[in-house]
């Protein structure tokens, strides 16, 4: 007998529930949520962090290649043309930037251009520089090699033991290393060590 009250009693009460569900959702707030939510925002603003903290590293490894190499090559320009790439054009505004204000001396390739197409592209490069705030008596350009000391390669293994020393061993014997201490490619984070 007291189940039926108490049916009864549940029939009414869930559909007066339900009504007050669907009265906690007001206009106001269904106009206010047409908008992006802010979940979606703070995702949006998140990614464009993410995005800043991969390609931050990368650009400025690009940019001090770029400054220590001071050339422009064959692929910096249009083929057949003085024009530059969107690669040249950063390349050269890279460029511009660092050494405004000093005297340079900037390597520009001939590579398979012709003595007429390759005398367009330094006039192009010329009037590009001078857009930079780059006069022509700062900036030298000739057909030379890549910037920096240079090494030979086959001394790259005493440069790089001479840039990381002490920091393991090889041992004295090493015809390499001079009686120095070098790391070995065991010692190094990549191959397990540390």
């Amino acid at each position: 007998m007291f189940k039926q009250p108490f049916r009864l009693t549940n029939v009414l009460i869930i559909p007066c529930f339900l009504a007050l569900l669907a009265g906690c959702d007001s206009p106001a707030k269904k106009a206010k949520s047409k908008g992006p939510s802010d979940t979606a925002l703070q995702r949006d603003q998140l990614s464009k962090i993410d995005a800043w903290a991969v390609e931050a590293p990368m650009v400025d490894a690009v940019e001090l290649g770029v400054i220590r190499q001071r050339i422009l090559y064959d692929y910096h320009f249009v083929e057949g043309s003085e024009r530059l790439t969107p690669v040249g054009k950063r390349d050269a505004r890279i460029l511009a930037r660092h050494f405004k204000g000093t005297d340079w001396v900037l390597n520009v390739k001939q590579g398979s251009a012709d003595d007429q197409l390759y005398k367009s592209r330094i006039a192009a490069v010329v009037v590009m520089m001078a857009g930079q705030g780059i006069s022509s008596d700062q900036l030298a350009i000739v057909d030379g090699y890549p910037g920096g000391s240079g090494a030979a390669s086959s001394d790259a293994r005493r440069i790089r033991a001479d840039s990381i020393k002490g920091a393991g061993s090889l041992g004295n014997d090493d015809s390499y290393n001079g009686g120095e201490t070098i790391v070995r490619p065991i010692d190094t984070p990549l191959e397990g060590g540390f």
